[in-house]
């Protein structure tokens, strides 16, 4: 009876490891859009994520976190992961109800003591 909250934790971890990809090949993308056109876009269909711009400059968005909701719950954290291919800021935000997990770009790191 004890391996099944296990085996279901996993289960979720599994879930949640495939969202922190897809919102990193979000970053990604948003990357090569700043590489093609040398700016951020104010807008981006982000779905079923969010895309947040929290600093702006006529048309182009200067500060901005794309965001997905995890199943298990996580403390409020942040970091950098330096795995080949990633190289960004990142926060684990957890409001009581949802954990988000969130990368930051166009700022040097991704405080949790506040948004962006």
């Amino acid at each position: 009876m004890l391996l099944i909250p296990s085996l279901l934790f996993a289960r979720r971890e599994y879930r949640d490891g495939i969202q922190r990809e897809n919102i990193a090949r979000l970053k990604r993308q948003l990357e090569d859009i700043n590489n093609d056109k040398g700016y951020y876009p104010v807008t981006l269909s982000a779905l079923p994520y969010e895309y947040h711009v929290t600093k702006t400059e006529g048309e182009k968005a200067l500060a901005w976190y794309v965001r997905g909701v995890l199943e298990n719950s996580h403390e409020s954290a942040s970091g950098f992961d330096a795995e080949e291919g990633h190289n960004f800021y990142y926060r684990y935000m957890n409001d009581g109800k949802k954990t988000y997990y969130e990368i930051c770009g166009g700022t040097p790191n991704c405080d949790i003591t506040k948004k962006l």
